[in-house]
């Protein structure tokens, strides 16, 4: 089934280079701010600590052959309230370089594993293809050289997934990791408690509270807004795009089904015109609401929504407003929100766009 969504994917993408939009304006603009450091690339792994700090991990890029990246960087807002990157360690040489990985940050440690890999067989190019099971943690407090510890394998019946949901749960110190793919899709829900034993451990949660209560899928989405984590989208073992909206509660340590992220008739007046399905959406949070953007569903997608937890409610917000992309990377840092990296057919980006919600469109700044 995976070489199936890739194929797909891949045929619809070199036909794609602006996405679908109304012609309707929205509230929002978008800006260019630059370039990252790190080079062109897509599928890049991120998570942000303390929320001044976001990390980068790997990507992919094509060009004749493969090359899978194994470089991390970091970006902050410095004093001249500029966004500027630098790099950190690699990841480790037995960490083999992969796409579809999880990663996540609790407390001032990053979390990064899983996901599909080709075994390096010469200067970052790949071959030999396999899913992974090993997790890794990043101090960023450590001496240059010494940041990464492995820790104790993802322990699924499946040896290894791609492509699962993962977050960190800061109230009770713990990542969660759900759904993915293995070949077949995963509906298991696995807690990591770094604190416990060496390596940490990982805790099957199937049948307790904990237990995500959504299908199994992959390539969904996920933000967290005041320690609560929404997921949602993804697809199916059928290839059907998921419309079933969860949020975890880290004070219960359990989940509640919100209202669906279609247009299904569930509530007329609520969710007309909805149309957040997708896979590879790009999600960030900015003042406590929640955003999604780009993706893919049918052609690469650039419309842009803001969901309120406080209504469960989500509003339509300006489009991308650049080349429209998947893959991309969207994080939110010092009250500023941006997307980066990504890709379209055979062209790499690592453009920086940053997204401001509530200012009006300016049909000259890109």
């Amino acid at each position: 089934m995976r070489n199936l969504v890739f194929l797909l994917i891949s045929t619809v993408v070199l036909l794609s280079s602006c996405g679908n939009e109304p012609d309707t304006t929205y509230i929002g603009n978008w800006y260019t701010v630059g370039e990252s450091k790190a080079s062109t690339r897509n599928k890049v792994a991120s998570f942000t600590i303390g929320d001044t700090i976001a990390y980068f991990i790997g990507g992919y890029y094509y060009k004749n052959k493969e090359y899978w990246r194994k470089d991390v960087w970091k970006a902050k807002i410095n004093s001249l309230n500029n966004l500027v990157w630098t790099r950190i360690d690699s990841l480790p040489s037995e960490c083999l370089i992969r796409t579809g990985s999880v990663a996540f940050a609790i407390g001032t440690k990053g979390y990064y594993g899983l996901g599909y890999s080709g075994q390096i067989t010469g200067k970052d190019s790949a071959k030999s293809y396999t899913y992974l099971s090993d997790f890794w943690q990043l101090d960023p407090s450590q001496p240059s050289g010494s940041m990464w510890t492995q820790m104790a394998d993802y322990p699924s019946s499946s040896n290894g997934i791609e492509g699962a949901i993962g977050f960190g749960d800061n109230v009770n110190n713990i990542g969660i990791v759900l759904g993915g793919n293995h070949d077949m899709m995963i509906n298991e829900t696995y807690t990591f408690d770094p604190n416990s034993g060496a390596k940490g451990t990982w805790t099957e949660q199937n049948g307790t509270s904990l237990q995500y209560n959504g299908n199994g899928r992959m390539n969904g989405s996920s933000f967290t807004i005041k320690n609560k984590t929404y997921v949602f989208g993804g697809i199916n073992s059928s290839n059907e795009y998921q419309y079933d909206f969860f949020v975890y509660d880290p004070s219960t340590l359990s989940w509640t089904r919100l209202n669906d992220i279609a247009d299904k008739l569930q509530n007329e007046s609520f969710d007309d015109n909805y149309t957040m399905q997708r896979i590879y959406g790009c999600t960030f949070v900015l003042n406590d609401k929640g955003y999604l953007t780009l993706g893919y569903k049918s052609g690469i997608l650039i419309d842009t929504w803001e969901y309120n937890p406080n209504d469960d409610r989500w509003t339509r917000k300006t489009a991308f407003e650049n080349t429209a992309r998947n893959y991309a990377t969207g994080f939110a840092i010092s009250n500023r929100a941006f997307v980066c990296f990504g890709s379209n057919g055979s062209s790499y980006y690592n453009g920086v766009y940053e997204f401001q919600p509530d200012a009006e469109i300016d049909d000259y700044d890109n």
